[in-house]
């Protein structure tokens, strides 16, 4: 009878450690599932990021653009109010010659 206790005994123990290796599994599992969840928003992120990045540099062409375009618009405006000084300037000597004549 010895020898069936313990063969009972060492298939309780081994019960116990599969038990206690199924617990271990289940938590690598779930810890795989984890990684899984955290690569996918990773991922994501790492999308939004890029698209932030374009968008991004879009607007900095866009405003490097607009800059440009500001400039232009301000060399013209003093170009022509310089255009309507020197037309007011040369009305005035015309108008001061018709008064003399």
């Amino acid at each position: 009878m010895s020898v069936d206790r313990e063969l009972r005994n060492l298939v309780e123990k081994l019960q116990s450690e599969n038990q206690a290796l199924r617990r271990q599994l289940l938590e690598l599992e779930e810890v795989a599932t984890e990684l899984a969840a955290t690569k996918d928003a990773n991922e994501a992120l790492r999308r939004q990021l890029e698209l932030a990045d374009e968008v991004r540099d879009t607007w900095h062409r866009n405003a490097t653009r607009l800059r440009r375009e500001l400039a232009i618009a301000r060399e013209e405006q003093l170009r022509l109010r310089r255009v309507i000084d020197d037309e007011r300037l040369e009305h005035r000597r015309q108008l001061k010659k018709l008064k003399k004549a």
